[in-house]
């Protein structure tokens, strides 16, 4: 038998491994649907579910419970990291500054802002009770949903599908080294803080390396890697569907923090094999329940936007197919 912290280490590298591959498939699932239902559908809760599982085999109950209340908080960062994303870098094209040095400063910028806030946060939620917790999440949670609904309304929805680019295998293995980092990191990391883990395993891995192949790749499929500045009216820098699909991850980890907290199978510890189909059950219920109650009707929700953007759209006399515009405001 190994010990606790080993058990850890064991069961945080296969969930890191899962969660890799699991990033590649939703990646490459999702890549060629269309933008609102790819993005809802890839916000999904993916990653993050192996790892909650490894932890919640290893950990106390309390440990497991605060990293769990502690992933809206980093899914709130997220969107505000995404949200850099779409002003930033056009607010330095208009300034005329060099590409290069657009997606450095982007880059620096964004990640900074992410560290900072999640130092900020693991501070504030370190120091509060679990109950606290349960309460910040939930609060955490509303502000995302407004935000969303905010953003949905004021930014343009897109009426017209961008031609995809196909991504190479060093994006792909981008995208699963840098999953398992991150889903490694904040199961290894609970041993120390479970509101650091928490934060951890939501380190924007998907949208960083989404938004910088984006630059390099955007454009017609004739430019090749060239590097061009980031458009405005960009298909990439719609926001919304990340943002609001976020929502159904934040929803899993609280519905999974409070089957924990109430200690529906804190009886059955004694017992291994039982205490995991308890857990597994719990988690799989957790899941299906978020998708339903949120990913669902945040997916309808944008359509619906969506197709009222393009009735408008429709109703332009005389607008030439080959000019109407990608975007249609409200």
């Amino acid at each position: 038998m190994f010990d606790p912290v080993s058990e850890l280490l064991v069961a945080g590298s296969v969930a890191a491994l899962v969660a890799a591959v699991i990033a590649v498939v939703m990646h490459k699932l999702t890549y060629n649907m269309d933008l609102i239902t790819g993005g809802v559908i890839g916000s999904i809760p993916s990653t993050i579910v192996p790892a909650t599982l490894a932890v919640m085999m290893v950990e106390t109950r309390i440990d497991v419970v605060g990293s769990l209340y502690a992933v809206p908080s980093g899914i709130l960062l997220n969107a505000i990291f995404l949200t850099i994303w779409k002003f930033l870098p056009p607010s330095l094209g208009r300034r005329r500054c060099p590409i290069a040095f657009n997606l450095i400063i982007t880059i620096t910028l964004s990640i900074t802002m992410w560290v900072a806030m999640a130092v900020l946060l693991f501070h504030l939620l370190s120091d509060t009770t679990l109950v606290g917790k349960r309460y910040f999440a939930g609060v955490v949670t509303l502000i995302m949903l407004l935000f969303g609904i905010l953003m949905a309304f004021w930014q343009p929805i897109p009426c017209f599908q961008a031609v995809p680019k196909q991504l190479d295998r060093v994006t792909y293995l981008t995208f699963a080294l840098l999953t398992f980092m991150s889903i490694g990191t904040s199961v290894a990391i609970s041993l120390w803080s479970e509101v650091a883990a928490g934060l951890a395993a939501c380190f924007p891995c998907f949208i960083l390396v989404d938004m910088i192949s984006y630059w390099f790749y955007q454009g017609t499929p004739s430019s090749g890697k060239q590097m061009v500045a980031y458009d405005t009216n960009s298909y990439a820098l719609y926001v919304p569907h990340i943002i609001l699909g976020s929502l159904s991850a934040s929803s899993y980890c609280t519905l999974f923090a409070l089957t924990a907290e109430l200690e529906l199978y804190i009886h059955l510890e004694e017992t291994w094999l039982a205490y995991f189909g308890a857990v597994f059950l719990a988690c799989i219920i957790s899941f299906l329940l978020a998708v339903l109650c949120v990913s669902v009707p945040v997916l309808l929700f944008l359509k619906r936007l969506q197709w009222r953007a393009m009735q408008r759209l429709s109703s332009i006399p005389d607008l030439p197919s080959e000019d109407a515009p990608l975007f249609q405001p409200f």
